[in-house]
């Protein structure tokens, strides 16, 4: 690798500069004449002439020969000065230890990995899939149009909201993404239906929304992603309602970010007054408990199951302008969150390093 010439330290005797002895040896070169005058002590003029040039040679010679033996201290080059920073994004995490089976910390502003634990294993995935729903249903619903929640929705979903409630899109949105409400994400995806099987004539007829969302994954090159309900939920004791990875999901994270991302400031707050057209609006509670610790946030979503265990996946800003996407799957309802933070504290070193 190339290396800047250290610079010699400056000395009071400067080899660089010229030196006297050409003057003088030029001005030897006339003919010498001798002076015979009496000789009263001292020595022939010539004679002292041919010692000040041997003085002269003997102390350039001398300081050349300690100047050679000094010690010259060398300068770190730029490109060493890199290297020593890359290295720094490596050490940050090398000493986090995750419950999660899948982790993957992605940078989103440089477009890189910062750390991967099982990234590409292919793990249930829970509420996490709301977001897709979400991106899906956004294609066809206009923010400010109507969703009533329907009998169906309400057995699918579990209950949590009532038939008949009349819900702004982007209201239902929110409250679906911060609460984590699976009945609000079958109403969306039910009224989505009809919409995006007429913008997709090659999706699936009476499953439009899942068909979409699957779609969705593919054009992004989510590989280890598919779909077979709206909520995450366990289809069964043996089958999750979606199977992802931890880098497909900091993929869908990262267009999210760039698309849509007013879908999701909700996802950023602790609580918010929401509630439908004809019935009194409650507080949607954040289902994030690791929220208050992570500086920066600008989305996130839980996901827990009896297949997947604990899910938490979110985007912060490391430093000003600077999202990183942290995601662990796989994990336990309660570890998710230290797992996130540790991240979250590794990413914010590496960051400051850049």
């Amino acid at each position: 690798m190339p290396q800047n010439q250290p610079q010699s330290p400056k000395t009071p005797f400067d080899v660089s500069q010229p030196s006297p002895l050409p003057e003088i040896v030029a001005n030897s070169a006339a003919p010498l004449v001798h002076d015979f005058t009496p000789n009263t002590g001292g020595v022939p003029r010539t004679h002292a002439l041919f010692g000040l040039i041997f003085l002269i040679i003997s102390i350039i010679g001398g300081m050349g020969l300690i100047l050679a033996m000094l010690p010259v201290p060398a300068k770190e080059a730029p490109k060493a000065q890199t290297a020593a920073a890359a290295e720094a994004h490596v050490d940050v995490f090398s000493g986090v230890q995750t419950a999660a089976r899948g982790v993957y910390v992605f940078d989103a502003q440089n477009d890189k990995q910062l750390y991967a634990k099982n990234s590409s294993m292919q793990l249930p995935l829970a509420s996490i899939t709301k977001v897709a729903t979400v991106l899906a249903v956004a294609e066809v619903l206009a923010p400010t149009s109507t969703v009533t929640i329907s009998r169906g929705a309400v057995a699918r979903g579990g209950g949590g909201l009532t038939w008949g409630e009349e819900w702004r899109v982007s209201d239902l949105i929110e409250y679906t993404l911060i609460t984590s409400s699976n009945t609000g994400a079958e109403a969306l995806a039910e009224t989505a239906e009809p919409f995006l099987a007429a913008k997709y004539p090659d999706a699936t007829r009476s499953n439009a929304t899942i068909w979409r969302m699957n779609a969705l994954a593919q054009e992004l090159g989510m590989h280890e992603t598919y779909f077979i309900n709206p909520t995450g939920l366990d289809e069964s004791a043996t089958q999750a309602g979606a199977q992802s990875s931890a880098r497909d999901v900091a993929t869908l994270f990262a267009y999210a970010l760039r698309s849509h991302k007013e879908l999701f400031t909700g996802t950023a707050e602790t609580n918010i007054p929401l509630g439908p057209i004809n019935f009194p609006e409650r507080y949607a509670r954040n289902t994030n408990n690791a929220l208050a610790d992570i500086p920066g946030l600008i989305m996130g979503k839980t996901g827990t199951t009896d297949l997947a265990g604990g899910n938490l996946a979110i985007a912060f800003n490391a430093a000003a302008d600077h999202p990183v996407i942290v995601v662990v799957l796989g994990s336990t309802p309660e570890a998710r969150f230290n797992d996130v933070k540790k991240l979250v504290a590794a990413a914010q070193k590496s960051a400051l390093s850049d």
